[in-house]
């Protein structure tokens, strides 16, 4: 009977010790499954992140762009009105 008992205990010993070992199998999976999944979840962010300046830099810069283009315009007819009146005071200077 004592055998048994040791026997019975040592059983038990060993199916607790097994327990705790697949336990802390089970949580050391689940932590590197946590971490994996929060450096999923940075690398997505800082993608989004990126994702994002550029198109706002693409934006800027084509806006950058048609308000370049748009100065242009001025700048020119500026210039056109500029060049025509000297054109009209010389020419009434002539006449006058």
């Amino acid at each position: 009977q004592n055998q048994k008992d040791i026997a019975e205990k040592e059983a038990r010993e060993k199916k607790a010790q097994e327990d705790a070992e697949k336990r802390a199998e089970d949580a050391a999976k689940k932590a590197a499954e946590r971490r994996q999944k929060e450096r999923e979840q940075r690398e997505y962010e800082a993608q989004f992140i990126a994702d994002l300046y550029a198109d706002q830099d693409a934006e800027i810069e084509a806006n950058n762009k048609a308000l370049a283009d748009r100065l242009a315009a001025i700048w020119q007819k500026a210039n056109e009105l500029s060049r025509a009146a000297q054109h009209k005071r010389t020419m009434l200077k002539r006449y006058n």
